[in-house]
């Protein structure tokens, strides 16, 4: 079966849902609990001063200042949402946290993804971006990517 996948600069890629390797949708961790009430009303504030549509939440989301945070999904989406939206910083896993928790709250079937990214000199790097469906479609959100940034670099 293919997926296709359309990036937010709308190239669409399409990948043998079998091939795909490595990838996991982040679950919240019992070692790190954060009440999912807590991020919703986290995310309904942002929402609420930034306005109530898909762009916003994803520019809120992709300007934050990138920052060295951790490179694993294990505490879960609602723990780098948690930490985003107090500390507006942070790196992949904590943006794409963030534009999930603030989608989810307007409605969309969103997941955060953990999984690795091609680097140019070779070898992978982790990586944490979003899937949302819109209609019968998933499009994948990387706020991170929106700027180019890795490791901070833009």
């Amino acid at each position: 079966m293919k997926i296709a996948v359309t990036y937010s600069n709308n190239e669409v890629f399409e990948k043998d849902e079998e091939k795909i390797e490595e990838v996991e949708m982040i679950q919240q961790s019992e070692e790190v609990p954060v009440p999912s009430e807590t991020v919703s009303k986290k995310a309904r504030a942002v929402l609420n001063k930034i306005g109530w549509n898909l762009r916003a939440a994803f520019d809120w989301s992709a300007h934050m200042p990138y920052t060295y945070y951790t490179e694993s999904g294990d505490p879960g989406t609602a723990y780098y949402a948690n930490y985003g939206f107090d500390h507006q910083t942070g790196n992949c896993y904590v943006m794409a946290a963030t534009f999930a928790a603030m989608a989810r709250e307007m409605g969309y079937e969103v997941y955060q993804i953990s999984g690795h990214i091609p680097l140019a000199d070779g070898g992978l790097a982790n990586h944490s971006w979003t899937e949302l469906r819109i209609g019968d479609t998933f499009y994948v959100f990387d706020p991170n990517f929106e700027n180019e940034r890795f490791g901070g670099a833009n």
